[in-house]
């Protein structure tokens, strides 16, 4: 009974056409409004119970650090020349605060193959050590 009176309400087709469009409408904007307030929700609930930083001590060095450091540590037949070049392009790549503590010549008795060297250092660079509790 109560669909033939929604179907005799609507005359023609345009009507119910744009009766459904507008209720398709309606609903749509109630949907995205209601999970926004989800969204919003949620969002103030992450910053509520979140754990907030804790800020890094600062370390103060007692003596200058220009008077503690020293120069890497070489080999014998690596020159000084190639030590300043090896220090340039250390701290090109890593910053004015890296230094480089020793340099020594990679032969296959020591380790491989260098393409072996970085593949080991590229697995054990990527492994994230955390505290254990």
């Amino acid at each position: 009974m109560n669909l033939i009176l929604a179907i005799q309400l609507f005359d023609t087709f345009s009507e119910r056409f744009t009766h459904s469009v507008v209720l398709m409408l309606v609903g749509m904007l109630v949907v995205f409004f209601a999970l926004s307030i989800v969204g919003v929700l949620l969002a103030a609930l992450n910053r509520w119970f979140s754990e907030k930083p804790k800020p890094a001590p600062v370390h103060v060095p007692s003596k200058p650090a220009v008077a503690a450091m020293t120069g890497p540590v070489a080999e014998p037949g690596i020159g000084a020349h190639t030590l300043v070049v090896i220090s340039a392009a250390v701290a090109a790549a890593l910053g004015a605060g890296a230094r480089v503590t020793k340099v020594r010549t990679l032969t296959p008795d020591r380790s491989g193959t260098a393409w072996a060297s970085q593949g080991r250092v590229d697995i054990h660079s990527s492994h994230a050590f955390g505290k254990r509790h």
